[in-house]
């Protein structure tokens, strides 16, 4: 794990490195289509439920002990320029989420015979279709609102003297960010992008024959870099 994080973030430093050779002057080149590669912090949170209430403290949908680690994206997207400081824009994307399981309790998530009954889960990764408006404060410089549809592959675990669950299952909810955008080039910008994903419950019924359910939540604070592709 350590030598994995190691590796993105000195892909991350090259690669806002490269975008960070600025010119002189302004750039004013937010409009039309771009890519770009982000990389930052994931907290991954929310809710689980045991229908059965001998695997909580209480039954129904109850917060979970939350998660942090690492995301590793890609997004594409079209802006238009309307007027001098308004813009509007869609964009796609997909990431990778590196985190510890959300959701074992104080007991850890442990198998055998000496175990005690966990409910949890992995956001695995995500993916979003947002819209986006912005405001170009200057030649350089735009701030933005954004949401739109979030979709996430979820590892939920049922743990007792084995693992009952360990199953991947999609999600889907909303999302909803905002950031700011500063051109660095004539062809090349880097963002601070703030999201927050959250995805709708679901329940199922695992290998142990119990019923559980969960609501993942995903807030995440990224430095992207961001090319221009006209």
């Amino acid at each position: 794990m350590q030598r994995r994080l190691t590796l993105l973030a000195s892909a991350a430093v090259l690669t806002l490195g490269l975008a960070g050779q600025a010119n002189a002057g302004p750039m004013g080149h937010f409009a039309g289509f771009n890519a770009g590669i982000d990389i930052g912090w994931a907290h991954v949170f929310g809710q689980i439920d045991d229908v059965n209430p001998n695997y909580a403290n209480n039954s129904g949908f109850q917060d979970v002990d939350s998660a942090n680690g690492v995301l590793l994206g890609g997004h594409l997207g079209y802006d238009w320029q309307l007027g001098d400081q308004w813009l509007i824009g869609l964009e796609g994307a997909v990431n990778t989420i590196m985190a510890e399981t959300a959701g074992c309790g104080a007991a850890g998530c442990s198998d055998g015979v000496n175990g005690n009954p966990n409910l949890a889960y992995d956001i695995e990764g995500t993916g979003t279709a947002r819209a986006k408006l912005g405001f170009i404060l200057n030649p350089d410089t735009m701030i933005y609102v954004a949401g739109g549809w979030a979709f996430a592959e979820v590892t939920t675990h049922h743990h007792d003297e084995s693992e009952g669950d360990g199953e991947s299952r999609n999600f889907s909810g909303y999302t909803l960010g905002a950031g700011i955008q500063r051109a660095v080039s004539a062809n090349a910008d880097i963002r601070l992008d703030v999201t927050y994903d959250h995805f709708s419950d679901k329940h199922w019924v695992d290998d142990f024959d119990e019923e559980f359910g969960a609501e993942p939540e995903l807030l995440s604070v990224t430095l992207g870099a961001v090319w221009h592709l006209n």
